[in-house]
This record gives structure tokens, C-alpha cells and sequence, in this order.
């Protein structure tokens, strides 16, 4: 089992267009990511990984927003495909060993995506979940300078999803 947290507190100084004085805003990132591993019997392993990332602060700006999608995050969707304040998301994973470092896999993500309502840019509240799934395989050897991966991804649009505005 892995287990890794962390927490970020600072400030950021910025200036709104058509405005004289800098404004100062104070800003929080707190993560959190355990994974664990499990051999189920001889090549079979499941993988099973929670994460989750929050983001405070009173003047947010896009580029302060966490980013998910991905191969390295929720699979089936553009890399950083979605952005939010506060994101969580599962990887749950079979991994079936060919030997050495190659192996080939099944696996399903979920993914959870909130956005807080912002000022700078405009943002909207808004709440997302969203699967992805699919199969796979790496072939490697075992100087790791030598490396392939390969997957197939799907995705399916939860009916969760709300969008608000007033």
C-alpha cells in the first residue's frame, strides 16, 4: 500500500485589468493518493487507486485549476480534459504479467469534477462524473529504455451532471 498527502498554503499578488492596486489572495492545495496492490494469484495482480485534490481561494484563476483526463488520471478522456476546485477519481485495474515488465490489463476509472463559482474568469458552479474503461498492454524489458504502451479507452456521460447559473 502507498499512501501520499500534501498540503500547499500561499499567497498570490495580481492585478485586475483597468485597476491601480495589486490585490493579494491567499490560496490552499491540499492532495491526497493511496494505491494498493494485490496479487491474486500467479500474473494476476489488481491495482486499486484513490485520489483526490482540493483548491481554496478567493480569486481563482484558470490556469490555478486542477486538470483531469488522461492516461495518468481518468482514462478514455483528452489529456487535462476538465478543470475544477476540487476533483477526485478511482483507478481500478486487473493486471495480467506476459513476464518481465510486459503485461496486459483491464481497467475502470470514475471520475468526480467540481467547479466552485469563480470571478476571474467567470465560472460557473459545476458538479461532473464521468467512467472510463477499457484494455491494454506494455511491453517492456528490463532496462526500462525500452517501453510500449498500448490501450483502448471507452467513456460514458453520467446523468449526475448539473450545470447552474443565475
Amino acid at each position: 500500500m502507498q499512501l501520499r498527502n500534501s498540503y500547499a498554503g500561499g499567497s498570490k499578488s495580481f492585478t485586475r485589468p483597468g485597476a491601480i492596486d495589486r490585490e493579494h489572495d491567499a490560496v490552499q492545495r491540499i492532495e491526497a493518493d493511496v494505491s494498493w496492490f494485490r496479487e491474486l494469484f500467479t500474473r494476476g495482480i489488481v491495482a486499486v487507486a484513490v485520489h483526490g485534490r482540493e483548491l481554496r481561494g478567493g480569486s481563482l484563476d484558470a490556469s490555478d485549476l486542477y486538470r483531469l483526463g488522461g492516461a495518468s488520471t481518468l482514462r478514455g478522456y483528452r489529456e487535462e480534459q476538465f478543470s475544477g476546485t476540487r476533483l477526485a477519481w478511482s483507478n481500478l485495474e486487473f493486471r495480467y504479467s506476459l513476464g518481465g515488465r510486459s503485461f496486459a490489463f483491464v481497467f475502470f476509472d470514475f471520475g468526480y469534477i467540481y467547479s466552485a463559482p469563480g470571478e476571474a474568469p467567470v465560472r460557473e458552479e459545476l458538479t461532473v462524473t464521468r467512467n472510463g474503461y477499457g484494455i491494454g498492454g506494455r511491453l517492456g524489458n528490463r532496462s526500462r529504455r525500452a517501453r510500449r504502451q498500448l490501450r483502448w479507452a471507452g467513456a460514458t456521460v453520467s446523468a449526475a451532471e448539473k450545470f447552474t447559473s443565475d
